[in-house]
């Protein structure tokens, strides 16, 4: 399956937009289960045990650390770049990997040099986390990218609408040989999808639609129901709340890698499409209000960027859930993404080796009060959004 025309194809247009070559390029069911992939050969490779990472993320983003039978670190994030702050914890003889999440999609090369740099220097590799940006990768001033393993999702919420599975990893090819060859060699030997998984991503999206046209009581009964006959795939899986991946990591289907190019095919006029609207916001707001909102400094610094997302902070999770409500009122779709840590919030702490989130003071508080902007709106309209959280802004009292 992974020689088909379609593989082939896929690898080829992640090549051609990161400028990378195709054979670098691997292809997974699920982003979540590359990064499990690479976090398994890595410390095949030297038998190191943690990860570094952070809770300002998706659990599905500290589960395959977890499912790879190593132990997750968390560090607090920098509140410019809502990555990783390595100042916030100990880089080690242990330390196999370090996470570098780019957040909304925001890419600060600045920072990730410094982050990529401290990681090397303690011998551990950079898995890169692009979930919010595919075909999108941090490069230095050479143009190279900065990573060592770059992951990719086309999943539920990400940068392209209308997919819902499938991932893809990019392994640097000037990697020391012995980890190179043990994380090519690990994505090489994935297995097929097993069928039932196959079919379930088939009749995903009319399964959604179903799901929201139904009464909740009705659509809770019809997802348990799905999940145990295994005819529904969720996007965080119940077991994904206690620490584990729900799927052992496979390929994807022939099916999803053809939905997964189609989706492709229309990523320039969105990236497109974001730009206008961060440029909007930009323009709109300027750079005293934008502090003001805490925008997030790279974002206001160079060309803008195709976030996923614009997000701003207010100092409570009251002002944000009122200007998510406001937005909302106006007929856009605003978020309080990630809110609570480890979103959707996980079922019990202990298996993520934490006892509270106080330990990661700027985490709580940028969860707390976030409130992520849309920017997938007519970039026309943006002003009449950009206006509102303005206002309201300044009625309160900013973090």
């Amino acid at each position: 399956m992974a020689d088909t025309e379609g593989f082939t194809e896929l690898k080829r247009r992640l090549a051609g937009r990161t400028n990378t070559n195709a054979d670098e390029w691997h292809l997974t069911f699920k982003a979540r289960q590359a990064m499990q992939v690479a976090f398994q050969a890595a410390h095949a490779a030297t038998g190191r045990t943690e990860v570094v990472t952070q809770v300002f993320t998706c659990v599905t983003a500290v589960d395959p650390i977890l499912s790879a039978s190593l132990t997750p670190v968390y560090a607090d994030v920098e509140k410019d770049t809502l990555s990783v702050d390595l100042s916030t914890v100990r880089l080690g003889d242990d330390t196999c990997a370090v996470v570098l999440q780019h957040t909304f999609g925001l890419i600060d090369p600045v920072s990730d040099r410094k982050i990529v740099d401290a990681a090397h220097a303690a011998g551990a590799i950079v898995v890169e986390d692009c979930a919010h940006c595919i075909g999108r990768m941090s490069v230095g001033k050479d143009g190279k990218p900065l990573a060592d393993v770059s992951i990719h999702s086309f999943g539920v919420e990400k940068v392209l609408p209308g997919v819902y599975f499938g991932g893809a990893a990019w392994v640097n090819p000037e990697l020391d040989s012995k980890m190179h060859d043990h994380i090519v060699g690990a994505f090489k030997t994935l297995p097929e999808p097993v069928r039932t998984l196959t079919n379930a991503a088939k009749q995903y999206r009319n399964q959604i639609r179903l799901l929201t046209r139904v009464p909740q009581n009705l659509s809770t009964r019809m997802r348990e129901r799905w999940v145990r006959r295994g005819v529904f795939e969720p996007a965080v899986a119940d077991k994904e709340l206690g620490g584990k991946l729900s799927r052992t990591p496979s390929l994807p289907s022939d099916w999803v890698v053809s939905e997964d190019l189609k989706a492709l095919e229309g990523i320039q006029g969105n990236e497109n499409g974001r730009v206008s609207c961060v440029e909007s916001y930009r323009k709109w707001w300027g750079a005293d209000e934008a502090r003001s909102l805490g925008v997030c400094a790279p974002i206001m610094a160079g060309d803008p960027q195709p976030l996923l997302r614009m997000p701003i902070f207010f100092e409570t999770a009251e002002v944000a859930d009122e200007a998510i409500r406001i937005v909302s009122d106006l007929g856009y779709y605003a978020v309080a993404w990630p809110r609570p840590l480890l979103l959707p919030g996980v079922k019990k702490l202990a298996p993520y080796g934490i006892e509270s989130f106080d330990a990661w003071p700027v985490s709580v508080r940028l969860s707390r009060g976030i409130c992520a902007l849309p920017t997938d709106i007519d970039s026309t309209q943006v002003h009449v959004v950009a206006e509102a959280m303005r206002e309201l802004s300044r009625k309160q009292k900013r973090f």
